[in-house]
């Protein structure tokens, strides 16, 4: 969260195991791949709720980061009413003067009047507190972990609230960084009779898609 691809490149100096597919990234960030993903899990939670299409509709984004404030701007084109908020009082000015919108509170604005609430901060922003006191008709965002636990998806459902998760909701830039992804082969494929598959022989990269 809140890292930039110069930064995972130098992760994947120092761990390759587990920060990689970094060539793909180099050719542009995924956070605008991860906002577009969230702003059609907008869409579908709003016609899923009768109300299609974004224009006229007012969403209210928790977080401006990069995904945050992207999503602001995708909104902004498709004709959105903007509520947001941000600890970050810059980015809160910075998304005023680019997308207009209203700022509201610290601590108010899962319970702003809208008809969409986007997490796109910290997890378990759906929680035992926050959960009773939200007025929207749908929740899709980019924070990963959304539900504090369990029993908040089902308090979700019976306030009649549509829950779109967020493991499919945030996953355009999971997608953007996994696609081409390019696989060295150290140990052979087998392909005798019975086990199936394929051999490798010899050094070099064997290319999967």
């Amino acid at each position: 969260m809140a890292t930039t691809a110069l930064q995972r490149k130098r992760s994947s100096n120092a761990n390759h195991a587990h920060v990689r597919n970094l060539p793909l990234e180099e050719t542009g960030d995924g956070a605008l791949c991860t906002a577009w993903g969230v702003l059609h899990g907008i869409r579908a939670g709003l016609e899923h709720r009768g109300m299609p299409g974004v224009a006229g509709r007012t969403v209210a984004v928790e977080g401006l980061g990069k995904v945050g404030m992207a999503l602001c701007g995708l909104l902004h084109q498709a004709g959105a009413n903007l509520l947001y908020y941000d600890i970050d009082a810059g980015k809160v000015a910075q998304a005023r003067q680019a997308y207009g919108g209203v700022a509201v509170p610290a601590g108010t604005i899962h319970k702003a009047e809208a008809d969409g609430y986007s997490p796109c901060a910290l997890g378990a922003t759906l929680n035992p507190a926050t959960v009773p006191e939200i007025r929207a008709r749908i929740v899709a965002g980019a924070a990963n972990n959304q539900l504090s636990d369990a029993a908040q998806d089902r308090i979700l459902w019976e306030r009649d609230i549509t829950y779109c998760p967020d493991y499919v909701v945030n996953a355009g830039g999971v997608i953007l960084n996994s696609n081409g992804f390019n696989s060295t082969i150290s140990t052979n494929l087998t392909a005798r009779a019975g086990d199936g598959g394929l051999r490798k022989r010899g050094a070099g990269t064997l290319f999967l898609s």
